[in-house]
């Protein structure tokens, strides 16, 4: 019911949005490839990435016999630890190296 009422209140906005005055958001960037791409990345990413972090907590929870927090804590820095580290690197390289490159590499 949810999902189609968006559908429904997406269909409406898609046309109204580009002949508003001051639109809320600028359509033609979707003309854009990069931004195409990355946006649906990020859309399909984002879910997945806290679909892990909730499956990790729940499977850290219910096989730590002792249910001890900081057990379940350390699950969650394993899987975020690296991208602590990773993200200023690769911010750096962007700078340096073409986009394209370092994201068909599989970095963050």
């Amino acid at each position: 019911m949810s999902f189609a009422l968006g559908v429904c209140f997406l269909a409406a906005f898609t046309p109204i949005e580009p002949g508003a005055p001051s639109p809320v958001f600028d359509l033609k960037l979707f003309r854009n490839r990069a931004f195409t791409v990355s946006s649906i990345v990020a859309v399909i990413g984002v879910p997945a990435f806290l679909g892990a972090c909730f499956s990790m907590s729940m499977w850290g929870w219910a096989r730590s016999s002792t249910r001890y927090p900081p057990r379940v804590g350390l699950l969650f820095l394993l899987l975020q630890g690296p991208a602590f580290v990773l993200i200023p690197i690769v911010s750096r390289l962007l700078d340096r190296v073409a986009a394209s490159l370092v994201s068909a590499s599989g970095s963050p």
